[in-house]
């Protein structure tokens, strides 16, 4: 007799698996942000650490009640899977006004721009790499605050359903 895996477990395994790859795998974030909040429910995730903050949150789970080519019959309570949205967040630090009022030099700027362009390559390269990952939405660039700034990926997969 085997034992269902809960929505939950799926879920937490696969992001386990995404945050190692994106910490030490072949396209590790490098730096290695300081900060990572492995699971995050809500609109938003704060941004506590803006100088290196790796998030990852859920943004939507809807049921499939599709009969996939293969499948005899729907399961039980007729949802045959989940399908789950994420999102992959980065913040970094970004060059802002010092308290005198100088602005930043373009070279910090073009820098800071450069760090947030290879973050964002290097985590669509390991998103794209995840056999279980099926659909990759648009990066989102997220607006500068407390001298922080990035962006995030949303990714959809999908989960079994538990039985009723």
């Amino acid at each position: 007799m085997t034992t269902a895996v809960s929505q939950e477990e799926q879920i937490a395994t696969r992001i386990a698996a995404l945050q190692t790859a994106l910490l030490e795998g072949d396209c590790a974030l490098d730096p290695a942000p300081g900060r990572v909040i492995s699971n995050y429910y809500g609109q938003s995730v704060p941004a506590d650490e803006p100088c290196g903050q790796l998030s990852f949150r859920l943004v939507s789970m809807a049921p499939n009640y599709q009969n996939p080519a293969g499948r005899v019959a729907m399961k039980p309570c007729a949802i045959n899977w989940w399908d789950v949205a994420y999102e992959v967040k980065i913040v970094r630090c970004v060059p802002v006004v010092s308290d005198q009022g100088v602005a930043p030099s373009p070279d910090k700027i073009a820098a800071a721009a450069d760090q947030i362009r290879n973050d964002m390559q290097q985590i669509l390269s390991t998103l794209l790499a995840q056999n279980w990952i099926y659909a990759v939405g648009p990066w989102t660039p997220s607006i500068a605050l407390g001298g922080g700034s990035g962006g995030s990926w949303t990714f959809t997969f999908r989960v079994d359903a538990a039985p009723c």
